[in-house]
């Protein structure tokens, strides 16, 4: 299992705390919205979309059935 420690790499490669600010930033984003979770077996942004189309079909589907 990778963790961000070892996704970033040493800390002593970056030039200064804004730097390492930056790439911290960078990396939450990429595990956010880009990189595949085995448990979901999508990115968390494409499941969540999923998630909102799929709420988004049965909402429509209970507005036609009711009277």
């Amino acid at each position: 299992m990778l963790t961000i420690k070892h996704e970033l790499g040493p800390i002593s490669t970056f030039k200064g705390l804004a730097e390492l600010h930056e790439a911290i930033a960078l990396q939450i984003h990429y595990y956010n919205t880009k990189r595949i979770h085995t448990a979901l077996k999508t990115s968390p942004a494409a499941y969540a979309t999923s998630l909102k189309t799929e709420q988004s079909k049965r909402d429509k589907v209970l507005q036609n059935s009711v009277p």
